[in-house]
């Protein structure tokens, strides 16, 4: 019971950046994707922020690649069902770049592009949520190894 106690606290810590994180995809629209897609040559911050939500879903990090996927119809939808269980170890290490990076933040980049924020906090949830589940890995491999040989006592 402590184990899973400690596993759901940990999870807890997560909870409020993934709940902003959400909120600020679900205000963004198509219509703020397309604005973004529009520029030629993006605000560098602009361009700082989608190399940051590229890196995340494993595309080229290139302008290019990054007005390709802000025109896909599903784009926001493919964020807000991010599977969390990609955010393993190399991906975390190639995240930090940007999280570290004190022009990589939701108010820096806001200051640019509201739609681009919101992009930004999603970035920075994912980050501390994969290093919190990090984290709660091994407590709850032990709470589930605990919970079988309970099952096997019962039986």
């Amino acid at each position: 019971n402590a184990i899973a106690a400690e596993c759901q606290a940990g999870l807890d810590k997560a909870m409020p950046a993934l709940a902003a994180a959400e909120a600020a995809l679900n205000v963004l629209t198509k219509k703020d994707m397309a604005e973004l897609k529009a520029y030629a040559k993006p605000p560098a911050l602009v361009e700082l922020c989608l190399k940051g939500v590229m890196t995340v879903l494993k595309k080229s990090p290139a302008w290019d690649t990054a007005k390709k996927e802000l025109g896909d119809s599903q784009f926001l939808t493919r964020l807000v069902e991010f599977d969390k269980e990609l955010l393993v170890d190399s991906l975390l290490n190639k995240m930090k770049k940007y999280v570290n990076d004190p022009e990589y933040q939701p108010d820096v980049i806001g200051k640019v592009s509201g739609a681009a924020k919101g992009l930004c906090q999603w970035v920075h949830a994912m980050f501390i949520y994969g290093n919190v589940a990090k984290e709660v890995a091994p407590k709850r491999a032990k709470l589930k190894a605990a919970q079988e040989a309970l099952e096997k006592k019962q039986a």
